[in-house]
Order: C-alpha cells, then structure tokens, then sequence
C-alpha cells in the first residue's frame, strides 16, 4: 500500500465509525420496538384472561362485569 492511500477501502476511520454508530442505534431500536410489541401483546393477554389489566389503568377496585 501506498503512503498516501487510506486504509479500509478510502472510507475515513470517523466515517466508519459513524456508520457503526449508527447501524447500532438502528438495531437498538429495532429491539426496543420488539420488545414494546411483546409487551403490549402480554398486557392484552393479561386483560383478556381476568380484567388484572384494566383494573390497573383505569385503578377501579373490581373486574367489569359481563353486563357493563
């Protein structure tokens, strides 16, 4: 290699390492929407099974009951 030629295919070590940065934030968030996604699934089946759920967010003392 030459003296005056980059290493890394002429990509600047700071743009490499942007595109590190940046290709780990993407995956980030495409764990944390994952894991938003399961949890919201968890809490449907929570609410589904015996109201646990809806008791907690709109803090009423009981279960709705079929008639409401």
């Amino acid at each position: 290699m030459k003296d005056d030629q980059r290493a890394g295919g002429g990509a600047s070590f700071r743009r490499r390492l942007g595109r590190t940065v940046c290709h780990g934030f993407s995956r980030l968030a495409g764990f944390l929407a994952y894991a938003a996604t399961a949890m919201l699934l968890t809490d449907m089946v929570a609410w589904d099974s015996d109201g646990r759920i809806v008791r907690r967010y709109l803090q009423q003392s009981e279960a709705p009951t079929a008639g409401e």
